[in-house]
C-alpha cells in the first residue's frame, strides 16, 4: 500500500458531532500505520482538528416522496462516481466501536469490495453495511441503477445495504465474523442471564457494532432505551465496562 491508510464516516441530520470525534480518536489509537480520517458531512462545525472533512455527495433522489425506509438511503452516496476522495477507503458507521487494530482490514482482499455478512442472515450473501472497504468511484452504477426508480426500488430492497449487495457487479468479501461483532446479535447474553451478567468483549473482536438503540453511550451506563411497554423488562443489560475509557464517559 502506498500512502496513508483512509478512513471515512458520513454525518449528517443532527447526529452528535461528539461521535464523530469519538470515532476518529478511536481509529488513530487502533493503528500502527499512517491514516486519514474523512468525514463526509453536512456540517463540520466541533469536529477535531485531524478530521478532514468533504462535503455529502449529491444524490437527490435519497429522499423523495414516496421513498420506503427513512434516511438510510443516503449512504448510496458512498458510490457516488466522485466523493471527493481517490483509492480505497474503509467506511466506518458512527455507532462503530473500535476495539483492536484496523489494519487488518486493510490488509484483506486489497482493492476488493468487503462488508460484514449480516448476523441475522447469516447463509445468505446479504451484507451489512457498518464497515464497508472499496476503491472510491469504483461502481458508481449502483447509484445509476437506484436512480432509475427510486421508489420502487426503496420498496423492493427495504434498505440501502440489501440494495448494495445485491446489485454490486464485482467479487464481494465478507469480513470474518470474528473481527465485527454485534452488540446485539452476538454479544449481549440471552435474557435472563443478561440482568447479572455483563456483555462480553472478545479477544479478536476489532470492532463492535451498535446498530439502533442501545448506542455506545446508553450500553455504558447499563441503559437501553425502548418506547415498547412489553420491552422495558426484556431490555435490561449491565453497566458495559469495556466501553469505559472510550470517550462516552
Amino acid at each position: 500500500m502506498s500512502g496513508p491508510q483512509t478512513v471515512i464516516c458520513m454525518r449528517w441530520g443532527g447526529w452528535p458531532v461528539e461521535d464523530v470525534n469519538v470515532l476518529y480518536r478511536n481509529v488513530m489509537r487502533h493503528t500502527s500505520r499512517p491514516t486519514r480520517f474523512i468525514a463526509l458531512t453536512d456540517d463540520s462545525q466541533g469536529m477535531d482538528d485531524g478530521i478532514e472533512t468533504r462535503a455529502l455527495p449529491s444524490i437527490p433522489f435519497w429522499n423523495a416522496e414516496g421513498m420506503y425506509g427513512g434516511q438510510g438511503w443516503r449512504k448510496l452516496a458512498l458510490w457516488a462516481a466522485d466523493i471527493g476522495i481517490e483509492g480505497e477507503v474503509l467506511y466506518l458507521d458512527l455507532d462503530v466501536v473500535v476495539t483492536g487494530s484496523i489494519d487488518v482490514f486493510f490488509d484483506f482482499h486489497p482493492g476488493e469490495f468487503c462488508i460484514i455478512r449480516n448476523w441475522t442472515e447469516k447463509f445468505t450473501k446479504i451484507g451489512n453495511s457498518s464497515i464497508m472497504k472499496f476503491v472510491a468511484g469504483s461502481a458508481p452504477y449502483i447509484v445509476d441503477e437506484f436512480a432509475k426508480d427510486p421508489v420502487a426500488q426503496s420498496h423492493k430492497f427495504g434498505n440501502e445495504q440489501i440494495f448494495v449487495t445485491k446489485n454490486h457487479r464485482g467479487p464481494i468479501n465478507f469480513w470474518p465474523s470474528k473481527w465485527c461483532p454485534s452488540f446485539k446479535k452476538t454479544l449481549i447474553p440471552f435474557w435472563p442471564l443478561r440482568l447479572w451478567k455483563e456483555t462480553p468483549l472478545p479477544a479478536d473482536a476489532h470492532m463492535v457494532v451498535f446498530t439502533g438503540a442501545p448506542r455506545p453511550r446508553d450500553a455504558l451506563k447499563g441503559q437501553w432505551p425502548t418506547r415498547r411497554w412489553r420491552s422495558k423488562l426484556t431490555h435490561k443489560i449491565k453497566p458495559v465496562t469495556w466501553l469505559r475509557g472510550m470517550g462516552w464517559d
